[in-house]
């Protein structure tokens, strides 16, 4: 969520430092555990879809704009 918002208000560099973070610990699987212990080990791996959700849209704002809904 805090990679998305730094990418929607222009602060690339925030948002990939986030999004490498998330990257570093990820699950031996690949998947983004939903919590990290004191050493940056995953201790909870449920798969979560909103966080794989956050990061493609983070992604996305990275690289352009995201459209903005009409009211």
């Amino acid at each position: 969520m805090f990679a998305l918002a730094e990418a929607a208000r222009g602060d690339i560099d925030g948002a990939r430092a986030r999004l490498d973070w998330l990257a570093a610990h990820r699950t031996t699987l690949g998947a983004l555990p939903e919590k990290v212990d004191g050493r940056g080990r995953p201790v909870s791996v449920a798969p979560l879809g909103w966080t794989a959700a956050l990061v493609t849209l983070a992604q996305s704002a990275a690289e352009a704009p995201l459209p903005i809904p009409p009211p």
